[in-house]
């Protein structure tokens, strides 16, 4: 398995992540659940709760990020209606996918509501009936994997589980490939991962029997196996 850095400046630069995650503030604690699932999954989120830092212009890094992510995941629910900053960050999106012809908004579906008229254009991941299907389904598109690859492999494995969805992917053509902080990275190193460039390469099982290691990061690892 390889880590690979994340690092945030307090503009993108040349780094992109990989989703950025719309959200009423009132769906935070299921966003950030999402939020280290797709991590997981090898995905770079952009989520606000991970990079917004005291001081920071909200509107600037904001739309920095909506500008530089190569996705947008709109989590609707029924708070979206209410939240004239997050259909403002659709517009931003929606105007950033006509300009460029080429899918950027994901409509992620969290709660039993029909998706709002801005969005209805568009398919929809299924995360209230669906959560683990959905969250490979958009880790895999994410990770350029064959369409019909990814079907495949949902047809002869089922996903109950983060670590399901890890297996579908790889089985998919994924080479297991996750994205953490530069500080959690340096710990797996010094716990025995193996630096080649900037991807470390480790055994979670291995680093979990060490007893070398963080809480936090014992945490994250014991979920990938």
């Amino acid at each position: 398995m390889a880590m690979a850095p994340r690092t945030r400046g307090a503009a993108l630069g040349d780094q992109v992540p990989h989703l950025f995650l719309s959200h009423s503030s009132k769906d935070k604690t299921w966003v950030a659940q999402l939020a280290e699932d797709l991590n997981l999954c090898g995905v770079d989120v952009w989520f606000d709760s991970w990079e917004l830092r005291v001081g920071d212009d909200l509107h600037e890094r904001i739309a920095d990020a909506i500008d530089k992510s190569r996705f947008v995941g709109v989590v609707v629910t029924k708070h979206f209606s209410e939240s004239k900053w997050i259909r403002g960050e659709v517009h931003q999106a929606l105007s950033r996918e006509k300009a460029g012809d080429r899918t950027v908004v994901l409509p992620l579906l969290a709660d039993e509501v029909s998706v709002p008229p801005l969005l209805s254009s568009k398919k929809f991941l299924d995360f209230f009936r669906d959560y683990f299907g959905s969250l490979a389904y958009v880790a895999g598109l994410i990770h350029d994997l064959p369409a019909d690859a990814v079907e495949r492999a949902m047809r002869f494995r089922e996903t109950r589980s983060v670590r399901d969805c890890i297996d579908l992917l790889e089985d998919a053509g994924w080479a297991s490939r996750h994205v953490v902080g530069t500080a959690d990275l340096a710990e797996i190193e010094q716990a025995g991962g193996v630096r080649r460039g900037d991807v470390v390469h480790f055994s979670p099982q291995i680093m979990l029997n060490s007893g070398r290691i963080s809480k936090s990061l014992r945490r994250y690892l014991e979920r990938l196996v």
